[in-house]
């Protein structure tokens, strides 16, 4: 904070133990300033150590950092942003060199994070990961990273930019709002995610086809998707509908303050949703995923299951679950929301008025009954 107490700048991206968080600072006016640090809950009390290590850079070093600062920003002005998945390689490349892990969390902090586009920055915040993290995840899955690095490349070939993905989008609602998509390179944590309008694509995950080297998963749900990726337009037509189901989520609404919370109904619902609408833009049906073909042939029973937790806080059992899911595939409450979306929009005489309500639906209860999903198991 400056003298007067106003915030110039912030950070919370170390992951627990796992690293420091980091800012750089450039002050442009001489005065006192000072470093806030708040506990992560309201009404912690503080207690042990805090490390607070202070560098100032060279002059080289800064102009290292500038000269990196132009490049994003040229990177940040286009729609579609890869530049990412070339940095991560760079250092990547550069850890076969390293000593320690000390020299690790430099390479990656220096040659990736501190390069990072827009996009990057938004993933960064939105899933708290360190450098340390990355360190740690690059070790622990070192082979599937070399095995699906060519693939990562093929995002360089995609025509899914603002321009081109928001026209279809908005033939079939014309209040769709732009967006950018961001391809970058994450710790093998999340596929996908949006921040604000950024579709943020985690590409080390979406590159994963039937000849990725998954001997490091222990878990079958991943090796099951990516077993039906088998040629590389196969990848092609799953990044372009990754893209544009998240695109869908940078439109849709919060929640009604006067609607009643329902949490698992209203994620599962916007996850149908965003599938559903999502094969309108493209105007063609999906390749079936894992939990599709498990989901169709047990639809009843996993309704009548999941209508018991309907309103859970807890995803667990249906969402998000790729690491915990054992016998069954994960994401389950994506195949009944998808339904429930499907049930609605054949309910609506007036189609466009029906893609409309699913984009805005802000009241998950009310949804679900005007879809008379329920009354097919009754």
């Amino acid at each position: 904070m400056d003298a007067k107490n106003n915030e110039i700048s912030s950070t919370d991206l170390a992951d627990g133990n796992q690293g420091y968080d980091k800012l750089n600072f450039s002050p442009e006016t001489t005065q006192r300033y000072k470093i806030v640090i708040s506990p992560f809950k309201k009404g912690n009390v503080p207690n042990g150590e805090i490390n607070i290590f202070i560098k100032k850079y060279s002059t080289k070093e800064l102009e290292g950092i500038k000269k990196s600062s132009l490049a994003a920003k040229e990177e940040n002005n286009k729609d579609i942003m890869t530049l990412d998945i070339k940095h991560f390689w760079e250092a990547f490349d550069q850890l076969k060199d390293c000593r320690n892990f000390k020299d690790s969390v430099q390479i990656i902090q220096t040659v990736y994070l501190d390069r990072a586009t827009d996009g990057l920055k938004n993933f960064q915040k939105v899933k708290d990961f360190s450098a340390e993290k990355f360190v740690h995840k690059i070790h622990q899955y070192k082979k599937f990273y070399n095995s699906v690095r060519k693939n990562t490349y093929v995002a360089n070939e995609l025509d899914i930019s603002d321009h081109s993905l928001l026209d279809r989008f908005k033939k079939i609602y014309p209040e769709a709002k732009g967006f950018k998509v961001c391809f970058i390179i994450g710790p093998v944590s999340d596929g996908a995610t949006i921040s604000g309008n950024y579709l943020l694509l985690g590409t080390e995950l979406l590159s994963g086809d039937a000849n990725s080297d998954t001997s490091e998963f222990t878990n079958a749900n991943f090796k099951a998707d990516f077993s039906k990726i088998k040629t590389t337009d196969d990848l092609k037509l799953k990044l372009e509908e990754v893209a544009a189901h998240e695109s869908v989520h940078t439109q849709q609404q919060p929640r009604n303050k006067d609607a009643v919370i329902c949490n698992l109904l209203d994620l599962a619902i916007r996850e149908g949703v965003a599938e559903f609408i999502a094969q309108k833009i493209l105007d063609r049906p999906f390749k079936p995923k894992n939990y599709e073909i498990y989901g169709i042939a047990h639809e009843k029973e996993l309704w009548i299951e999941f209508k018991s937790e309907l309103c859970n806080a807890s995803l667990k059992n249906w969402i998000a679950n790729n690491g915990t899911s054992t016998d069954r595939p994960a994401d389950l409450g994506y195949l009944i929301g998808y339904k429930i979306a499907a049930s609605y929009y054949d309910m609506m005489p007036d189609k466009k008025q029906a893609i409309k309500e699913m984009i805005t639906m802000d009241n998950p209860l009310l949804f679900l009954d005007k879809s008379r999903y329920d009354i097919k198991f009754r």
